[in-house]
């Protein structure tokens, strides 16, 4: 930062429609996301290709999203690059756009390196901001039971025949959507479920390894 301070940044390839359910590699780089304390999202500015820098940034906050809600809420500082490649008005014009959804965006050019070195203190300060917060004294522990709630949002599992069925509304439209085609679509699919509680109920219930379970019109043994 200034020849004494230091952080270390990530640099994630750009995401594509469906990186939260594997397509382009996108989960194995989402999962370097989630060890990260912010984010530097960053857009094109000058709109190449017929790109629209809101439209991108909603896209991408919705894959963040769709694969992990932590990572929904984690604090962004938001970029808009190619600022050498159009005009000031231009620019202005897109950062206030972004002001509108209450989104500060910060123009610069890697190319010329203008606006770099503000961008790398600003980040730098929002990294110590956030050091010092998790530093803080916990807050209170509230102690309250929790049900889980086995409906419309919830499953439920039940044994017919040799098969462990799961039903829920929400568990069925994750299977329904993700094309099971590959290694990693079922790795991100295990995932989901683990994060879900979808596996601790079925082992729990007596679900072991080589067991099947079926999900809608999916039907796989379980493998830990």
């Amino acid at each position: 930062v200034d020849g004494v301070h230091q952080f270390v940044a990530v640099d994630i390839p750009g995401l594509i429609d469906g990186a939260h359910a594997g397509k382009g590699l996108g989960d194995k780089f989402l999962r370097h996301v989630e060890r990260t304390r912010l984010l530097i999202h960053m857009v094109d500015l000058a709109g190449l290709e017929g790109r629209d820098p809101l439209s991108d940034y909603a896209r991408i906050n919705s894959e963040l999203r769709e694969f992990s809600a932590s990572l929904a809420t984690r604090p962004q500082i938001v970029v808009g690059n190619k600022a050498d490649l159009i005009e000031e008005s231009a620019i202005d014009r897109t950062v206030a756009r972004f002001a509108e959804i209450g989104v500060e965006l910060h123009p610069i050019s890697v190319a010329t390196g203008a606006g770099v070195q503000a961008l790398v203190r600003r980040t730098f300060a929002r990294l110590e901001a956030l050091r010092e917060k998790s530093d803080a004294p916990p807050a209170p522990v509230v102690r309250r039971r929790v049900y889980r709630y086995h409906g419309e949002t919830g499953f439920r599992i039940e044994r017919e025949g040799e098969a462990f069925a799961v039903r829920g509304a929400e568990v069925e439209k994750l299977v329904k959507k993700l094309v099971l085609d590959s290694r990693d679509a079922w790795e991100y699919l295990s995932e989901r479920l683990e994060r879900m509680g979808v596996m601790r109920e079925l082992h729990r219930l007596g679900c072991a390894d080589g067991d099947l379970v079926r999900i809608g019109d999916v039907e796989f043994e379980l493998r830990r």
